[in-house]
């Protein structure tokens, strides 16, 4: 998991300054989170934001398709009530 640091950290044989990334490991951060030093960062894949943002497409898509052919058929209705002259 990566995490933000809030306060230096010394790990593995490295420094970490205050606004540094860090990935360890999930256990370690977030006992590190409740002491104050680190804080988590919600990372999402960009495949997976590009992956919801195509099914999304997919599905406004879908949905406008669909709108519209139920006013087509709202019209067709309409179009031969009137010509039966009801």
């Amino acid at each position: 998991m990566i995490f933000k640091v809030l306060s230096n950290l010394n790990h593995d044989g490295r420094i970490y300054g205050i606004g540094d990334k860090i990935e360890i490991a999930d256990k370690l951060g977030l006992g590190l989170v409740e002491d104050g030093i680190l804080e988590t960062i919600e990372v999402v894949p960009v495949k997976a934001e590009k992956k919801a943002e195509k099914k999304a497409k997919a599905k406004a898509k879908v949905e406008k398709e669909a709108e519209a052919k139920a006013v087509a058929e709202i019209k067709a209705k309409a179009k031969a009530k009137a010509e039966k002259g009801e």
